[in-house]
């Protein structure tokens, strides 16, 4: 395919953007994004339109350094590689790359491509996205509204009342046969769409009026909220081991005050995420698979969000593109990190629902993104056992707060003891027996310093010459002998 160097002054596209679209080409000259440009030739049954330019003006993906997204609503991903735009769906060639330059002289490309990214997908896809971005937090209520607001699907409705009241009463659900269960209920899906669109031909009502993909979501939606009582229970039971495994992991990690950078967050990124930890919390909230689902995709776009907010708050010393880019590897452990503070008792649980009971979701979609992604964080959370977290200093300093440490050392002088300390030195802990030799250490101290400075105060200045070098003891011999203490524990520098 022969390109001229006229190329952009002749093409259609460029044009409309440079004059019909001229505000959309400032925004994205300012901000360094890639436009991308079609072959004029590619461009004859196409209509150019204000979605189809901002669907070819691409800004780096928030999530992956390598990947780009849309400006327009569906946010759709691509991956610019060795000459290519790369997506699940198939590849574009960059015939040619240009380098122009903005107000500012900052330089930003122009792509040439050999036909529109929107080849790359078909109105399905875009119906399914929509529905995925604005719907999907759809209640019981509003799915029963949409089923409702058809007069032709009033009959099929019933029936499929009938058959979710059979499956909740009549199918015995088992922890090793949940796929099975799965199964079934995909089949349920599957009869209703079908006698909800045949019902919809037979009334012969436009089919502008809905969208297949409406109902398709609807239907399970509405399906699986009302199984969820009985199947998420029989998940949880199957999942149990691995959660209490979990659980346990996530309070020890939570009491230990483990901070983002020691879960391997870059010191770049270490900021409170408080929206997206709320966000992960409510998880338990949703009763449909495709809900908690969009969970975990809202809880990323949070803690994306949260990171943003900390920049803009510290005023990050840099222009904007260069502010530092959240990448796979980064996510991980950020992601870790707010999974520990929400402290959930059955994420693994959730998890495996969204995955085996999401009756209709392409694996390569953006949401599908989200429970992959929550599924590395879970196996970095398995496989570190974070043994720098183990060493004693670490667990006295948590245990054993200054203020209590100050609180039972204060009074050294007084031999009352209260009734709570007698009745807890029947069961003292090793960390217990501890803080009682360090008090009385202290006290020990504090009298034999108390001691030396009346003597010394006694003592003439000839005394002091006559033994120079004798030395004298002081706090260095208390910390010296707490080093010493047998209580297996270790102080001090380790060889």
């Amino acid at each position: 395919m022969a390109i001229s160097f006229d190329e952009l002054e002749n093409n259609p596209f460029y044009i409309a953007l440079e004059t019909k679209y001229i505000e959309k080409f400032k925004e994205a000259q300012k901000k360094i994004w890639h436009i991308c440009v079609p072959f004029h030739k590619s461009l004859k049954t196409h209509i150019i339109t204000k979605d189809f330019i901002d669907g070819h003006i691409l800004k780096p993906s928030p999530f992956f350094k390598s990947h780009f997204v849309t400006t327009d609503v569906n946010n759709s991903s691509f991956e610019i590689e060795d000459g290519l735009i790369k997506t699940e769906k198939g590849v574009i060639k960059i015939l040619m790359e240009e380098t122009a330059y903005n107000d500012d002289y900052i330089p930003y490309k122009i792509l040439i491509i050999e036909r529109p990214l929107s080849c790359l997908s078909n109105i399905k896809d875009e119906i399914h996205n929509t529905f995925n971005s604005k719907n999907q937090t759809q209640t019981l209520n509003q799915c029963t509204t949409f089923l409702k607001s058809h007069s032709e699907w009033k009959d099929v409705l019933k029936l499929l009342d009938k058959k979710i009241q059979v499956f909740n009463s009549s199918y015995i659900v088992l922890p090793q046969y949940l796929k099975d269960a799965s199964s079934k209920l995909k089949s349920i899906l599957s009869w209703a769409n079908s006698e909800f669109l045949g019902a919809q031909i037979l009334a012969q009502v436009p089919p502008a009026q809905f969208a297949k993909l409406d109902l398709y979501a609807a239907l399970e939606n509405y399906i699986m909220f009302q199984v969820h009582d009985k199947v998420f229970p029989v998940v949880h039971k199957y999942c149990l081991e691995e959660d209490v495994k979990l659980k346990h992991k996530l309070i020890w990690l939570y009491e230990a005050c483990v901070t983002p950078k020691e879960l391997g967050v870059q010191e770049t990124f270490c900021c409170r995420t408080p929206s997206a930890i709320e966000e992960l919390s409510s998880i338990n909230s949703k009763k449909c698979p495709v809900v908690k689902m969009n969970c975990l995709m809202s809880t990323i776009e949070f803690l994306n969000q949260d990171i943003n907010n900390f920049f803009l708050e510290a005023s990050y010393p840099v222009k904007n593109k260069d502010i530092p880019c959240v990448t796979s590897d980064d996510l991980i452990p950020l992601l870790v990190n707010v999974i520990v503070h929400s402290r959930l008792d059955n994420l693994i649980s959730n998890l495996y629902y969204i995955e085996n009971f999401c009756l209709e979701t392409s694996p390569v979609d953006k949401l599908s993104f989200g429970l992959v992604t929550f599924q590395a964080a879970i196996e970095y959370l398995k496989n570190n056992e974070f043994e720098f977290l183990k060493t004693s200093s670490r667990k006295i300093q948590n245990q054993l707060p200054s203020r209590e440490l100050r609180t039972a050392t204060s009074d050294p002088n007084s031999s009352k003891k209260s009734p709570i300390r007698t009745k807890q030195a029947a069961c003292q802990s090793p960390t217990d027996h501890l803080l009682e030799n360090v008090s009385k250490m202290v006290e020990t101290s504090s009298k034999d310093t108390l001691d030396k400075s009346i003597a010394k105060g006694s003592t003439s200045l000839n005394q002091k010459r006559a033994f120079p070098n004798k030395p004298q003891e002081n706090v260095g011999s208390f910390l010296t002998s707490l080093r010493q203490n047998s209580l297996g524990l270790s102080y001090g520098k380790q060889t």
